[in-house]
């Protein structure tokens, strides 16, 4: 009995090319969101504390200049 389907996996084929499909999701409004972020007083303040002292609020951090608490992002109410 042969394996058919082991057969057709195993061979190689120089002439094609493969390629990758990356897929990910994107924010419809993002800039929109991060203009209110960016906006945001208390939000800005934090960011302002952190970067004078990074261990001044436990939890935060400053990621290019957006705020995240446990690696979630923050935004304004």
């Amino acid at each position: 009995m042969e394996n058919k389907a082991a057969d057709a996996l195993s061979r190689c084929y120089d002439d094609i090319e493969l390629k990758n499909l990356m897929s990910y999701p994107q924010w419809a409004d993002s800039k929109k969101l991060l203009d209110e972020v960016h906006n945001d007083t208390e939000i800005q303040k934090l960011i302002q504390e952190l970067q004078a002292n990074s261990e001044a609020k436990p939890g935060f951090s400053v990621k290019q200049g957006v705020l995240f608490y446990h690696w979630r992002l923050v935004i304004s109410p």
